[in-house]
């Protein structure tokens, strides 16, 4: 049986009480340094080729968020002392991460198979024409109700497929298994809990809707919170099938449970 919302999110509460600052150091850090870097790099490579500029773009962000994931798993098991080789290295897992992505891309585009037609008759037009609102409005008044409905039913399938292949990455990083394998454990570990996996982000719908009365201050406490909440999800789910045992101070007797929180998945 699956852990309540409530009592993940306290699991990463508690993970983060204890250093707080490294939390967010290891959580918000690399993406922002490896997307600056990333920009850089597009920056550069573009003059050279556009298409260039925006794989090295992505290739250098993605990485940022590959070094984040595996920093909140180790922190996750207990390390502080974290090093530069920590925030910087170069193995499989690197490789597999990005095959993993490619999937993930690939599989965003599915849902514009059914306009493949109207999508080839602007692939050789400037982008500039392309913004002109009368390309664009007979673009849509193109497109037909089947395309339509083709796309809304692919879009669904495209939803379901990627929540059940959310812990695809971690299981990556964590467990160092390629890329196939790591589907097929996300899928297993998945099974029959997709809408517990869907609607796992939307319990912090209070907390989203705090982001612009604090004038975004919040996403220093949510974007880690986010973070290690859906770290401890996975971890959950590892250790409900088996493969590891969460350690944490929490009594199940009493459990504190934070307002914003509080959901109908308890």
């Amino acid at each position: 049986m699956n852990k309540r919302y409530y009592q993940i999110k306290q699991i990463a509460k508690e993970k983060m009480r204890s250093r707080f600052g490294l939390a967010l150091l290891i959580t918000i850090v690399p993406p922002i340094i490896y997307g600056l870097l990333g920009s850089m790099a597009g920056f550069i490579l573009g003059i050279i080729s556009t298409d260039l500029g925006d794989i090295a773009d992505t290739l250098v962000t993605g990485y940022g968020t590959f070094i984040s994931i595996s920093l909140i798993l180790q922190f996750f098991r207990g390390k502080t002392d974290f090093t530069g080789e920590d925030f910087f290295f170069f193995d499989d897992r690197v490789l597999q991460y990005f095959l993993l992505s490619l999937v993930f891309f690939f599989l965003g585009f599915t849902a514009f198979i059914p306009f493949y037609n109207q999508l080839a008759s602007i692939a050789d037009i400037p982008a500039s024409i392309i913004n002109n609102g009368g390309v664009l409005n007979d673009l849509v008044r193109s497109v037909t109700p089947l395309q339509a409905i083709a796309s809304l039913l692919i879009g669904l399938l495209t939803i379901f497929i990627s929540t059940r292949l959310l812990f695809a990455p971690y299981i990556i990083i964590d467990q160092h298994k390629q890329v196939l394998d790591a589907i097929k454990i996300s899928w297993n570990y998945t099974r029959g809990k997709f809408w517990y996996v869907f609607f796992f982000p939307l319990s912090f719908i209070l907390w989203y809707l705090l982001i612009i009365p604090t004038l975004f201050l919040i996403l220093l406490y949510l974007i880690p919170y986010v973070a290690f909440s859906i770290t401890a999800l996975y971890m959950s789910f590892k250790e409900a099938n088996g493969d590891e045992e969460i350690h944490t101070d929490i009594e199940e007797e009493v459990v504190e449970v934070d307002i914003l929180d509080d959901d109908l998945y308890r």
